[in-house]
């Protein structure tokens, strides 16, 4: 209840729905909803918000829906809702990163590293897509190439300034 109270902190700013910390705060609000049980209705609020909407909503109400289905475990159906935000928001590398997710999930790995590498050329905020990959080929047991990519990591944490994730990326 205490971190739930917390979330609803940030989620009370509405100035910017599509900031950072307002994202990833509904997303773990929404999480730590389904790891309690609640998972079903959070499930029917975002389709609702969605249908009455008629899919209308921005990025962020797409990929909370999309991250309910995962959570879920009703792959197929996000998946689908994940490719169509993809055509009406194709800038947005967090709906690559959840295909790629999606992919991981169902252990299509090399599908997955594809809608990672997607993600990357658009642009992610903390390597998310590389770290992705890493763990898409350690999964494929292609650990040279995992490798490979958190020494791309470590050196671009360095040059941004980031000495401890730097040394940190190399540790997995």
């Amino acid at each position: 209840e205490e971190a739930l109270k917390w979330f609803d902190k940030v989620l009370a700013d509405k100035t910017d729905k599509n900031s950072l910390p307002y994202r990833r705060a509904a997303s773990m609000k929404d999480a730590i909803l389904f790891s309690s049980g609640k998972g079903e209705e959070i499930l029917k609020e975002r389709q609702r918000l969605m249908d009455e909407a008629g899919g209308e909503l921005d990025e962020r109400e797409w990929i909370l829906l999309i991250e309910a289905y995962e959570l879920a475990k009703q792959y197929e159906k996000a998946f689908s809702v994940c490719k169509d935000a993809m055509e009406k928001y194709p800038d947005n590398w967090e709906l690559y990163c959840c295909a790629g997710l999606i992919c991981q999930d169902i252990e299509k790995y090399d599908e997955a590293i594809t809608y990672y590498k997607k993600a990357g050329n658009i642009g992610t905020y903390f390597c998310d897509e590389k770290y992705a990959i890493a763990m898409c080929y350690r999964k494929l047991e292609k650990f040279k190439e995992a490798y490979q990519i958190y020494l791309e990591i470590a050196d671009i944490h360095r040059k941004n300034g980031y000495d401890v994730e730097a040394e940190q990326a190399l540790g997995y």
